[in-house]
């Protein structure tokens, strides 16, 4: 091979590799300063709906992918199962500018019940953080989600109160969703055709009641160690069944105007360790009178008015 040959080969040799040096040094400073600019260029800093965490029935999942699990008991081969039905619906809820999400939750607890939650997941900043969950149905056919007017509406069909469970959805329910911007707390919205809370709208057998807390005149006020445990339902005609932390209730009750008497009481007897059945059934006993508050939640008095149960 001739000598100018192999000099022109090793001058090309050389200038690849000079040329292959000075692309990656430049690509790596043009990497380097894009990371001091802008550092969303290199991380993803937007959390997800899909992502955080919520709070069912006192029990905590953080998502993952729209679906998070966890063991019934320890050392138990039962799993409940949380995920997210449908997609997340996007708006501002909270009047800050930002997009929030509403959002429906189902709960498989492994048996025949599919148990189904309403929450919103407020956006600040680009984080999201959960509100607490309400309570829909078990079973219930869900439908639509929508944001209207700053609201939150869920839209499904349900049993009748009479109806076995085994019964397929058939009536129509729409719950809008108000939230308190104070406390991040949401609750049920009636509104009138000028978008008012009113209480005429409210009865009894509106949909199952979630005990929230106890309030007593002397200003002190306690609330159920498992958050949505203890719900309680009417029926359109005189019998209430109620379930708690432990076990199930069912009586009769009679209204006239606003006064309130639950009577007839029986319950399951299964044992539960720190259970707080024994109070949430001793006030239901001395229930004297219903009301409903501002925000929709049903209020149940004792005969002398020291003691308030607060329902959502």
């Amino acid at each position: 091979m001739h000598k100018h040959t192999i000099w022109t080969l090793l001058f090309l040799f050389i200038l690849v590799v000079a040329i292959s040096f000075f692309v990656k040094t430049d690509s790596e400073t043009i990497s380097e300063v894009n990371q001091k600019v802008d550092p969303s260029i290199t991380a993803t800093t937007v959390s997800d709906p899909k992502t955080i965490s919520y709070v069912v029935n006192g029990d905590t999942y953080t998502l993952k992918n729209g679906v998070a699990t966890s063991s019934v008991a320890p050392d138990s081969a039962s799993m409940n199962t949380l995920s997210i039905f449908g997609e997340p619906v996007s708006g501002d809820l909270d009047s800050d500018g930002d997009s929030d999400s509403a959002l429906l939750l189902s709960l498989n607890t492994g048996g025949s019940g599919v148990f189904y939650y309403a929450v919103l997941a407020l956006n600040t900043n680009g984080q999201y953080k959960s509100t607490n969950t309400l309570f829909l149905g078990d079973r219930i056919a869900p439908q639509t989600v929508e944001i209207q007017e700053g609201h939150a509406l869920f839209n499904y069909a349900e049993r009748r109160a009479d109806e076995p469970m085994t019964a397929q959805p058939s009536i129509t329910k729409s719950l809008w969703i108000q939230l308190d911007k104070t406390t991040s707390e949401i609750g049920e919205w009636v509104k009138d055709f000028e978008g008012e809370v009113y209480a005429s709208a409210l009865t009894l057998d509106l949909h199952p009641w979630i005990w929230i807390r106890t309030e007593y005149t002397n200003k002190e006020s306690s609330a159920p160690k498992k958050p949505g445990s203890f719900i309680l339902t009417f029926d359109s005609v005189s019998s209430f069944k109620a379930q708690t932390d432990c076990n199930g209730i069912g009586g009769t009750y009679e209204k006239n105007g606003s006064s309130l008497q639950l009577s007839k009481m029986m319950s399951t007897l299964m044992y539960c360790e720190g259970s707080d059945e024994s109070e949430f059934s001793a006030l239901l006993s001395n229930v004297s009178s219903y009301s409903f508050g501002r925000k929709g939640e049903l209020l149940l008095k004792n005969a002398s008015g020291d003691t308030t149960m607060i329902f959502q």
